[in-house]
């Protein structure tokens, strides 16, 4: 939030309102509102930048900013997803990357893992920061990383069998966009700004449905090289639209 009676112009960001909207509707009677607040820092901005159509619609309808005052400018992504890079864990596995909160539905991955933990040869990575919602125990199969750098992201979105992005809510699709560059197979729900920079490049799931991703994950591990070149060559050529 921007300090109260902010005494310079400044232009609010907002890449989501997931949180925004969720702490809104569990919110008690008494106390602070933050969607007051964030409401009143949107009014009083010189501009509210977002990074997709889908978010400013979001912030047309949750925040009240009248159409004038809102500017796209969609999230680019490193030339380093463009280019070759090796891999450093070992193959197979799929791939999760993200901050670990309930808006990302990791209860739905795990399950659908464990699913096919047996079935399959695959380890899960898992990269993003820790939080509260960490897990004491993660379980078989699971490659824990808390953080790695642009190049090494690349080289795990490339070398992974699929990219699973389970989100219930995604403001700006980046990620999606930066797998699909480095030439990866991705997993994602037809939510928030994830069709805008992807087109019809995932694979869509429902993003309430275990069995449905549980059968993206077979499909993806069934992909033949040749297939799998193929494929990496036209996600490649996905650009922001």
């Amino acid at each position: 939030m921007v300090p109260d009676e902010c005494p310079i112009p400044y232009v609010l960001y907002v890449l989501q309102l997931y949180d925004l909207r969720q702490q809104e509707s569990g919110k008690k009677l008494f106390g602070p509102s933050p969607l007051k607040a964030a409401k009143q820092n949107a009014a009083d901005a010189a501009a509210v930048v977002v990074p997709s159509e889908f978010m400013r619609r979001e912030v047309l309808e949750f925040l009240g900013v009248t159409l004038e005052r809102v500017v796209v400018a969609p999230l680019g992504v490193d030339d380093a997803f463009a280019s070759e890079q090796p891999c450093i864990v070992q193959q197979p596995y799929f791939l999760f990357v993200g901050r670990i909160s309930e808006r990302k539905n990791i209860p739905m991955l795990l399950e659908a893992f464990q699913r096919l933990h047996d079935e399959l040869p695959h380890d899960l990575v898992i990269v993003g920061h820790p939080s509260e919602d960490e897990p004491d125990n993660w379980g078989p199969g699971i490659v824990r990383i808390d953080r790695v750098g642009t190049a090494q992201l690349a080289g795990l979105f490339r070398h992974s069998d699929l990219v699973i992005c389970p989100s219930k809510y995604e403001g700006s699709g980046v990620l999606v966009l930066e797998a699909l560059k480095a030439g990866a197979r991705v997993a994602v729900g037809r939510i928030g700004g994830v069709t805008e920079v992807a087109g019809d490049a995932p694979i869509f799931i429902n993003a309430e449905s275990t069995d449905s991703l549980v059968a993206a994950m077979r499909r993806a591990a069934s992909e033949s090289p040749s297939d799998r070149e193929r494929r990496r060559k036209s996600s490649k050529q996905v650009t922001v639209g």
